[in-house]
């Protein structure tokens, strides 16, 4: 059974004229005047909050009670409510389509997704697009400047793929200028064609723009890149840093973007790291057990151990 020391304690005063910080806090928070400029998006029971409206709001000409308001705000020069963008919107950024935000609507007891989500898309590209070419252009800009107008600059060139391995419809090649660290250019590639076509005829509309493999996805990108950074950014890419088993260099190269202009290989010090750190793991296993010329094996205390390769 437990037991119970009896020792008494002091009863706690409640209800003090001194007030807790976090009641200060909240009463700082209280006063504060309301931000009107600032511009957020709550969600709200809307039946509830027009009957609400209709009960107890008056109209400023006719003194009538009642007042019915539609609610949602379009986006300029458009007949699209911003609401649906910004599902549409929120759903890609976490990796989404449709049928999640059908799922997220139906938890959180909203209504349906609009009918036109994919419309929303649409724009939403369309837009993301032009704010990047802008973005790249002030980056290029930027990059010529810093290079005191010399249009020669060197660029990392690297690739990623939407799915591992050589199986990914989808990919994006960057140049990122190795003076500023910005991105000044960029092609997206994609194997993925929805379109009916008789032979090899694809519509206007076709999302595909490359018809090979996964893998030489970052060689066409280059290769892209490279022959119009002149015409789109007045930029010779005269130094190439990449990866050092790279086969878009070589391609880059061989096409001869800049006619007689030679374009120098860079080698990534982490990509070095790395591949030696590789090798050298791999001539530890191969000699474990066996002595070397001063009777000691290639491992152990004070000779070459993964933490030292790994520094």
């Amino acid at each position: 059974m437990p037991r119970f020391c009896n020792k008494t304690f002091k009863r706690r005063k409640f209800g003090s004229n001194k007030d807790s910080s976090a009641s200060k806090d909240l009463k700082k928070e209280q006063e504060k005047p309301a931000n009107s400029s600032e511009n957020f998006c709550e969600i709200i029971d809307i039946p509830l909050f027009s009957s609400v409206l209709k009960q107890h709001v008056l109209c400023v000409k006719c003194k009538k009670q009642g007042i019915d308001i539609k609610f949602g705000r379009q986006i300029q020069d458009t007949k699209v409510y911003e609401v649906n963008t910004r599902l549409a919107y929120a759903m890609r950024s976490v990796g989404k389509g449709e049928a999640a935000a059908k799922l997220f609507c139906g938890v959180m007891n909203l209504p349906h997704p609009p009918k036109r989500f994919y419309e929303s898309l649409h724009a939403l590209n369309n837009a993301t697009e032009k704010v990047a070419k802008v973005s790249m252009a002030l980056a290029a800009a930027e990059t010529l400047s810093f290079n005191n107008g010399n249009s020669n600059v060197p660029v990392a060139i690297d690739s990623t793929w939407q799915k591992r391995g050589h199986t990914s419809l989808n990919g994006v090649v960057t140049a990122v200028s190795v003076d500023t660290g910005k991105v000044v250019d960029a092609e997206i590639l994609s194997r993925k064609c929805s379109c009916h076509f008789n032979g090899n005829l694809h519509s206007d509309e076709c999302s595909a723009n490359y018809f090979g493999n996964s893998g030489g996805m970052e060689v066409e990108g280059a290769l892209r890149i490279f022959n119009r950074s002149e015409v789109l950014h007045n930029l010779r890419y005269t130094q190439y840093l990449g990866d050092g088993d790279s086969k878009a260099y070589k391609a880059v190269l061989k096409s001869k973007p800049y006619k007689d202009v030679n374009i120098e290989k860079l080698e990534c010090v982490g990509h070095v790291e790395k591949r030696m750190g590789t090798r050298l793991k791999a001539l530890k296993l191969k000699l474990k057990g066996k002595k070397l010329e001063d009777k000691k094996s290639l491992g152990g205390r004070n000779r070459l151990t993964d933490a030292e390769i790994d520094k």
